[in-house]
């Protein structure tokens, strides 16, 4: 997690029914912790307008990199709706749980930790993540409350 250079933590719960690990950095939502995942992905809220990368990103570029297994999804992205002329990048989040696999934008989101001087926490520090949207049934086999999963990999978009 990037906090302006100053080492950031957060809360680690496990969740009884899953035993899965969950941090609260998504507006205090929690994202399910994946060591094997490239990427950080979650819910976008559909009513909210969020800015998605095109796909001669070089970000959008670096997440092709990492394709899930078994995916039938391919292609960098797809015309945005609002204008033709525009390619969408659109990564392919990955649910390690269920083994599915969807297709969403690839956006940036605000996230939050606190910062620490290594023995006490200091306070929240908001930052910015390159992520991917995902739809609602990729949250299958999560926690209850989940939003998305915070990918752990070696990766420039995961944690």
């Amino acid at each position: 997690m990037h906090g302006g250079g100053r080492p950031l933590v957060t809360a680690v719960t496990k969740d009884a029914t899953t035993s899965l690990y969950t941090i609260p950095v998504k507006s205090g939502r929690p994202l399910v912790l994946d060591l094997s995942g490239p990427i950080v992905w979650s819910t976008c809220d559909d009513g909210a307008p969020h800015d998605t990368l095109e796909c001669n990103n070089i970000d959008c570029m670096r997440a092709h990199r990492f394709h899930p297994p078994s995916c039938p999804h391919t292609g960098y992205g797809m015309p945005d709706v609002h204008n033709p002329y525009r390619c969408k990048c659109t990564p392919h989040p990955h649910n390690s749980v269920s083994g599915d696999t969807a297709s969403g934008d690839m956006t940036r989101v605000a996230l939050s930790a606190n910062a620490t001087d290594g023995m006490n926490p200091l306070g929240p520090v908001s930052f910015t993540a390159v992520t991917s949207c995902a739809p609602d049934t990729l949250l299958q086999g999560l926690p209850v409350g989940a939003v998305g999963v915070a990918g752990l990999a070696r990766s420039s978009f995961a944690f």
